[in-house]
Protein backbone atom coordinates (compact mmCIF):
# COMPACT_ATOMS: atom_id res chain seq x y z
CA UNK A 1 0.00 0.00 0.00
CA UNK A 2 1.34 3.32 -1.31
CA UNK A 3 1.62 5.86 1.50
CA UNK A 4 -1.39 8.34 -0.53
CA UNK A 5 -3.41 5.17 -0.30
CA UNK A 6 -3.32 4.67 3.08
CA UNK A 7 -6.15 5.27 4.71
CA UNK A 8 -4.54 7.30 7.57
CA UNK A 9 -3.82 11.25 6.11
CA UNK A 10 -0.26 11.63 6.82
CA UNK A 11 0.54 14.46 8.64
CA UNK A 12 0.79 17.79 7.27
CA UNK A 13 4.75 18.49 8.04
CA UNK A 14 5.04 14.99 6.34
CA UNK A 15 3.09 15.68 3.68
CA UNK A 16 5.27 18.96 2.94
CA UNK A 17 8.78 17.15 2.78
CA UNK A 18 9.31 16.36 -1.01
CA UNK A 19 9.42 13.32 -2.81
CA UNK A 20 12.66 10.86 -2.44
CA UNK A 21 15.10 11.69 -5.08
CA UNK A 22 15.34 8.21 -6.25
CA UNK A 23 12.07 7.32 -6.36
CA UNK A 24 11.33 9.92 -8.42
CA UNK A 25 14.35 9.10 -11.09
CA UNK A 26 13.40 5.00 -10.45
CA UNK A 27 9.49 6.52 -11.50
CA UNK A 28 10.97 8.64 -14.29
CA UNK A 29 12.57 5.87 -15.62
CA UNK A 30 9.80 3.46 -15.61
CA UNK A 31 7.53 5.81 -17.32
CA UNK A 32 10.33 6.67 -20.24
CA UNK A 33 10.56 2.69 -20.66
CA UNK A 34 6.93 2.39 -21.02
CA UNK A 35 7.20 5.06 -23.26
CA UNK A 36 9.13 3.45 -25.43
CA UNK A 37 12.31 5.25 -24.51
CA UNK A 38 15.59 3.06 -24.76
CA UNK A 39 17.59 4.11 -21.93
CA UNK A 40 21.07 3.89 -20.27
CA UNK A 41 20.35 2.87 -16.84
CA UNK A 42 23.66 4.32 -15.04
CA UNK A 43 22.05 3.54 -11.37
CA UNK A 44 23.10 5.09 -8.22
CA UNK A 45 26.29 3.05 -8.09
CA UNK A 46 25.27 -0.21 -8.05
CA UNK A 47 27.43 -2.71 -9.26
CA UNK A 48 26.79 -3.93 -12.70
CA UNK A 49 29.58 -7.81 -12.84
CA UNK A 50 29.72 -10.19 -10.31
CA UNK A 51 31.29 -10.15 -7.09
CA UNK A 52 34.72 -12.01 -7.04
CA UNK A 53 34.71 -14.51 -5.07
CA UNK A 54 37.45 -14.03 -2.97
CA UNK A 55 35.61 -11.02 -1.50
CA UNK A 56 32.40 -13.31 -1.47
CA UNK A 57 34.32 -16.20 0.80
CA UNK A 58 35.73 -13.32 2.93
CA UNK A 59 31.99 -11.98 3.33
CA UNK A 60 31.25 -15.70 4.68
CA UNK A 61 34.17 -15.58 6.90
CA UNK A 62 32.72 -12.35 8.33
CA UNK A 63 29.35 -13.76 9.08
CA UNK A 64 30.84 -16.63 10.54
CA UNK A 65 32.64 -14.28 13.24
CA UNK A 66 30.56 -14.04 16.29
CA UNK A 67 32.13 -10.31 17.20
CA UNK A 68 29.99 -9.29 13.88
CA UNK A 69 26.95 -10.56 14.82
CA UNK A 70 26.04 -7.06 16.41
CA UNK A 71 25.18 -3.80 15.29
CA UNK A 72 28.39 -1.24 15.24
CA UNK A 73 27.95 2.47 17.15
CA UNK A 74 25.85 4.56 14.79
CA UNK A 75 29.60 6.12 14.26
CA UNK A 76 30.49 2.85 12.57
CA UNK A 77 33.51 1.25 12.87
CA UNK A 78 36.04 3.48 13.69
CA UNK A 79 38.56 0.95 11.90
CA UNK A 80 36.61 1.01 8.86
CA UNK A 81 36.20 4.68 8.51
CA UNK A 82 40.09 4.97 9.11
CA UNK A 83 40.62 1.92 6.42
CA UNK A 84 38.44 3.94 3.84
CA UNK A 85 40.26 7.35 4.60
CA UNK A 86 43.16 5.72 4.38
CA UNK A 87 42.74 4.58 1.02
CA UNK A 88 41.14 7.18 -0.44
CA UNK A 89 44.37 9.37 0.84
CA UNK A 90 46.25 6.75 -0.99
CA UNK A 91 44.41 6.29 -3.89
CA UNK A 92 43.42 9.50 -4.31
CA UNK A 93 45.80 11.69 -3.24
CA UNK A 94 43.47 13.50 -1.48
CA UNK A 95 43.99 17.38 -1.41
CA UNK A 96 43.08 20.67 0.49
CA UNK A 97 39.06 21.49 -0.52
CA UNK A 98 38.76 24.38 -2.14
CA UNK A 99 35.52 26.49 -1.90
CA UNK A 100 33.29 24.80 -4.89
CA UNK A 101 34.54 21.02 -3.12
CA UNK A 102 33.58 22.41 0.16
CA UNK A 103 30.12 23.62 -0.92
CA UNK A 104 29.11 20.32 -2.98
CA UNK A 105 30.24 17.89 -0.68
CA UNK A 106 27.40 19.85 1.73
CA UNK A 107 24.83 19.60 -0.73
CA UNK A 108 25.20 16.35 -1.08
CA UNK A 109 24.42 15.07 2.16
CA UNK A 110 21.43 13.76 2.99
CA UNK A 111 20.23 15.29 5.18
CA UNK A 112 20.52 19.19 2.92
CA UNK A 113 16.68 19.55 2.84
CA UNK A 114 17.04 20.18 6.32
CA UNK A 115 19.89 22.78 6.09
CA UNK A 116 17.73 24.69 3.13
CA UNK A 117 15.12 25.32 5.75
CA UNK A 118 12.03 23.63 6.83
CA UNK A 119 8.88 23.96 9.35
CA UNK A 120 9.47 27.31 8.81
CA UNK A 121 12.94 27.67 9.89
CA UNK A 122 15.24 30.07 8.20
CA UNK A 123 17.95 28.09 6.14
CA UNK A 124 21.71 27.51 7.50
CA UNK A 125 24.57 29.95 6.55
CA UNK A 126 26.26 27.77 3.83
CA UNK A 127 29.25 30.27 3.94
CA UNK A 128 29.80 29.38 7.29
CA UNK A 129 29.59 25.56 6.76
CA UNK A 130 31.82 25.99 3.11
CA UNK A 131 34.14 28.03 5.92
CA UNK A 132 34.22 25.46 8.53
CA UNK A 133 35.27 22.42 6.19
CA UNK A 134 38.04 24.49 4.60
CA UNK A 135 39.57 25.56 7.73
CA UNK A 136 39.48 21.78 9.38
CA UNK A 137 40.50 20.72 5.67
CA UNK A 138 43.91 23.24 6.38
CA UNK A 139 44.13 22.16 10.33
CA UNK A 140 44.31 18.38 9.00
CA UNK A 141 47.02 19.38 6.55
CA UNK A 142 49.12 21.81 8.92
CA UNK A 143 49.25 19.14 11.80
CA UNK A 144 49.91 15.94 10.10
CA UNK A 145 49.40 13.97 13.49
CA UNK A 146 45.48 14.40 13.39
CA UNK A 147 44.63 10.74 11.87
CA UNK A 148 40.29 11.39 13.17
CA UNK A 149 38.58 14.40 14.02
CA UNK A 150 35.06 14.13 14.55
CA UNK A 151 32.55 16.80 15.66
CA UNK A 152 29.01 15.45 16.50
CA UNK A 153 26.96 17.43 16.45
CA UNK A 154 27.73 20.80 14.51
CA UNK A 155 24.37 23.08 15.22
CA UNK A 156 24.26 25.08 11.62
CA UNK A 157 22.27 28.25 11.98
CA UNK A 158 21.02 31.00 9.77
CA UNK A 159 22.94 33.47 11.54
CA UNK A 160 26.90 33.15 12.03
CA UNK A 161 27.61 33.61 15.54
CA UNK A 162 24.70 31.13 16.22
CA UNK A 163 26.74 28.12 14.15
CA UNK A 164 28.74 26.37 16.90
CA UNK A 165 30.44 22.37 17.44
CA UNK A 166 29.08 21.40 20.41
CA UNK A 167 31.13 18.19 20.90
CA UNK A 168 34.27 17.19 19.13
CA UNK A 169 36.76 14.33 19.19
CA UNK A 170 40.60 14.58 17.96
CA UNK A 171 42.82 11.46 17.39
CA UNK A 172 46.70 12.16 17.02
CA UNK A 173 48.86 9.07 16.40
CA UNK A 174 52.88 9.57 16.02
CA UNK A 175 54.49 12.38 13.46
CA UNK A 176 54.28 10.60 10.25
CA UNK A 177 57.83 10.07 7.85
CA UNK A 178 58.67 12.45 5.55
Amino acid sequence: MSPSSSPVPLAQRLAKLPPYLFAEIDKNKREARARGVDLIDMGIGDPDLPTPPHIIEALKRAAETPANHRYPDYEGLLSFRTAVADWYHVRFGVTPLVPTEAEEMIRGIRGVKLLEGVRGEPPADFAVLVEVLLRLAQLAVRHPRIQELDINPFLAASERDAAKAVDVRIRVGPVPDS
